[in-house]
Parts: C-alpha cells; sequence; structure tokens
C-alpha cells in the first residue's frame, strides 16, 4: 500500500514571450550594439595652413642678454668686517 499522497506536477507558469522578438535569417546574434549618432560639425570657416609655416607650437627661446657689470666692484673683505 502506498504511504503517502501521489505528488501531483508542479505547474509552474510559462514566462511570457510576447515582447520578444526573433533576428531575421542570417543576421549577427551577437550582442546590441549601440548606435551613436554622429555630429559632422561645419567646418567651412577653417583654413589651411601653406606647408611648412609656423604655426606656433615651437616656443621660441628669447636670446639672453648679459647684463653689463663693468661700472661694479667688488668690495675689499676688510672693508665689509668693520
Amino acid at each position: 500500500t502506498r504511504m503517502s499522497k501521489p505528488k501531483q506536477p508542479f505547474n509552474k507558469p510559462l514566462p511570457r514571450t510576447d515582447h520578444i522578438e526573433l533576428s531575421p535569417e542570417k543576421s549577427d546574434v551577437g550582442q546590441a550594439k549601440h548606435i551613436v549618432k554622429t555630429i559632422n560639425p561645419d567646418i567651412s570657416h577653417y583654413v589651411l595652413a601653406e606647408i611648412g609655416s609656423d604655426m606656433g607650437q615651437l616656443i621660441k627661446v628669447k636670446e639672453l642678454v648679459n647684463p653689463d657689470i663693468s661700472h661694479l666692484d667688488l668690495a675689499d673683505n676688510t672693508e665689509a668686517s668693520g
């Protein structure tokens, strides 16, 4: 004799799939690609510089000028201590 009640099958509700669309045949089924809207800025007002022209990228080093110190004298060591 059977001691337990017969197990009834668990009736789990089926998931809703009516919102899912299938990909077309022979399509790439990889990850969805994020589409980025491209922006084409108006650059018609820009003008290209001539070949070899200085466009200001290089820092021009100013020539250092040595000051004229010919009018200066060194103090005598004995004068400074007194």
